[in-house]
């Protein structure tokens, strides 16, 4: 259990990401969900690790620009 929790308010830079993203996995045929993508550009906007069991993060990840 976390003794602590951060909330990230969403921005349109997070928005613009989940889209590129989502474009970028139509290209291959794998679209996504959307709170899934926004999860995901949240967490690389805000250089933020993001540990999940989901699978349909990593399918996100190889598409996605990682710094």
């Amino acid at each position: 259990m976390l003794n602590s929790a951060v909330i990230f308010l969403i921005q349109r830079k997070d928005i613009l990401l989940a889209l590129e993203l989502q474009i970028k996995l139509r290209k291959l045929e794998n679209p996504k969900g959307l709170l899934d993508l926004l999860i995901v550009a949240i967490s690389i906007n805000r250089q933020e690790e993001l540990l999940s069991s989901d699978e349909d993060f990593e399918d996100i990840v190889k598409v996605a620009t990682l710094n």
